[in-house]
Formats: C-alpha cells, structure tokens, sequence
C-alpha cells in the first residue's frame, strides 16, 4: 500500500480528486485558504492500492506551546479537518473492501504519530460519507448530529412539501419582508463575501486569526470559479445579507458554504 501526505502544491492532490467524487472542501485552493485563517498547514493523505484509493484532506496545527508547564521540547501537533464538510473520500473498489479501508485508516493513525501529532478530528461529508459505518468497526464514527440534504431534481411543489412546518413560516415571513434569493457570480461580490463570512466565524464563536496583511476578497479568487445563492431585502437591494456557494469542482459538486442568517 502506497502512503503519501501531499502538499497543496503537490499535483497529486489534483489528479486524485479527478478521479473521485468530492466537494468544495476537498479543493486544495480551499484547504489551503482555511489553514491561512487557523494557523495551520494545509495537507492531505493518500492511501492507494492499485484501483483502491482513501483521501482526506487536514489541517496540521502546532500545539505544544498549550502546555508551557509541561517542558516539552519537541515539536507537538494536533490535526483537523478545514472548517465545512471535508470528509473521507473512497474510490469505488476501497468501498467494497473493508480490509483496505482499516489499513489505510490504520496507516493514517501511525504516520500522524510519526509526525508528532497528538490528537485528529475529521468531520464527514454529509453524502459523500454514506455507508462509511459499514466499513469500519461500531465505534470508529461518531454521530455529531444530522444533515438535511434536498433533492434538486424534484419540481418546486415536491420541494416545499419536504420542507418542515416551522422552516416554511421562516421562508414566507422573509418574502414578506421583502427577502430575494439571486444566484450569482462569486467574482462579483467578493467584498461581501468575505465580509459575512467573518460575521459568521465570530457568531459561532470560532477563533478569527489575523492573517498578514488581512484576509480580502483576494484570498477568495484562489478558489475556482462558484457561484453564490444571495438574499438581499428588497427596500435596500445593494448589498446581500447571507450567501451560499456552489463550486464548479467537477463530480457532482454538493456544496454549501457558511452562510449568515438574517
């Protein structure tokens, strides 16, 4: 079994993900703009046996200076996932082989020791990730809650009637006030963007490091090209208020970035 831990520079990032159905999150553009804003280095492992392939993508973060008391000399890591939906990805033959799975698995637990990390939190893909319990061992995942996933495919009546009770109110109340949802081109509101997504990082309480120079809508050009579902109200009609986003990211891109409620 061939084991890598790939730079963002590394064109093997890239040449694995045409090969296997990802995400917005598994972008080497997007792991490598979300370490900039948590202080760590952006990675990602591969483990590949022929035509069976494991891939995530991670975040290495020094945390030795936690603990000053404890004198710890040599240098101490922890490991997560970039903010968002990352998660496992399988190629189709790692995903009817168990025994390839847990290796891999088991190789990603002894290299990351070998690199001096202490601890590693992965988040799952919501729908990438489906069936991922039947390949490890009760236990190995843990349910950190749940995931409302919509099928687009379905006219707009079928839609609403999905939609719970309490959700439909909320959406009538913003057409009411004047809430209209556009879909347009990431390049145009740049500025916007980046301003609710800091509003958002500070809401949910999550650390907002200052990045040399700042983090500008130019940090947000490296991802590819995406567009943005925006809600803007009515009466002022010049800036939106919350976003979504949607990337070209070949395989049936499932995306949806951190958004603002209003």
């Amino acid at each position: 079994m061939e084991i890598l831990h790939l730079e963002v520079d590394n064109p093997e990032w890239r040449e694995v993900l045409g090969r296997l159905r990802h995400d917005f999150y598994h972008l080497p553009e997007y792991v490598s703009l979300d370490g900039e804003w948590n202080h760590g280095r952006p990675m990602a492992f591969l483990a590949r046996s022929g035509d069976a392939e494991l891939f995530i993508p991670y975040l290495l973060r020094r945390c030795d200076d936690l603990f000053p008391e404890a004198g710890i000399t040599d240098p101490v890591y922890d490991v997560v996932s970039p903010y968002g939906y990352p998660g496992l990805l399988l190629s189709a033959v790692a995903r009817r082989s168990p025994v390839f799975a847990r290796q891999a698995m088991q190789h990603l637990t002894e290299t990351l020791r070998d690199m001096g990390v202490c601890s590693a939190f992965f988040r799952m893909h919501p729908l990438l990730g489906d069936g991922l319990s039947d390949l490890f061992p009760e236990g190995f995942l843990t349910p950190g809650g749940e995931t409302v996933a919509m099928d687009l495919c379905l006219n707009e009546r079928q839609l609403w009637r999905g939609i719970r009770g309490g959700h439909q109110s909320t959406i009538n109340r913003c057409r009411r006030l004047g809430f209209v949802p556009r879909m347009v081109a990431l390049s145009e509101y740049l500025d916007c963007v980046v301003e609710i997504y800091r509003d958002t990082m500070d809401r949910v309480r999550r650390r907002t490091p200052t990045i040399s120079g700042g983090t500008t809508s130019r940090d947000w050009e490296r991802c590819p090209p995406t567009c943005i579902a925006a809600w803007w109200n009515r009466p002022a009609g010049r800036r939106p208020l919350a976003f979504s986003s949607n990337a070209a990211a070949s395989s049936r891109p499932t995306s949806a970035a951190p958004s603002r409620s209003s």
